[in-house]
Formats: C-alpha cells, structure tokens, sequence
C-alpha cells in the first residue's frame, strides 16, 4: 500500500481509532493500530493484540461499507434470489433438508 493511500485511509478511520491518553499510559496511536490491523490482514500472521485489531476491523468495517458495499434495495434482492435459483437450480436456504458435509482430506477434525 501507497503512503498516500495509507494516509487516506487512515483519515477515514482514524477518528473511530483515537483512544484518550491518560495518567497511566499513553495510547497507541492510530497509524500504528490501522499498520498493525492491516499487516495482520495482508499476511496472517500471528495475532499479538486482539483488541487492536477487532476494533481497528470494525472501524474499517463501518467508515468503509457505506462507501464499497451499497445494501441493494428489496426488489434487487428478490432479483438476486431469482438469478441463484435460476444459475444453481438451489433456493437460497436449505429449508430443514438433510446436507452432508465432508472434510477435506487431511484438514485435521
């Protein structure tokens, strides 16, 4: 990612990110919490503070969704359940059928 896409980025959710300083400590700012969450996100690597990166996530989530993912109107969704039907031949719920689920091999449990 860009600097300057970082630095967008982190205009938009960065006021969802602030903490208060107090007496006790001083927060971690919020560059390196959205560093931090995306770093996590972009490598999978080992999740060393789950607070961090769960409201870093959900900032994202709610400063992002409005702008990239539009919820479609009732008669969108009504045609959305119609082209799956029609694509799969499947409805869009089990409704109470019996549905195996098999592991892939060698995927533990």
């Amino acid at each position: 990612m860009s600097p300057l896409r970082f630095d967008s980025l982190l205009s938009l959710v960065g006021p969802h990110l602030r903490k208060e300083t107090t007496r006790l400590k001083e927060p971690i700012s919020e560059g390196q919490r959205l560093a931090i969450t995306l770093r996590y996100l972009a490598s999978g690597d080992n999740q060393t503070s789950v607070a961090i990166l769960q409201e870093t996530c959900e900032a994202l989530g709610s400063v992002l969704q409005p702008i990239y993912l539009e919820a479609p109107e009732s008669d969108r969704w009504l045609q959305i359940t119609n082209e799956f039907w029609n694509m799969r031949n499947y409805p869009n719920r089990i409704d109470g059928k019996h549905v195996t689920i098999q592991t892939p091999p060698n995927s533990g449990s």
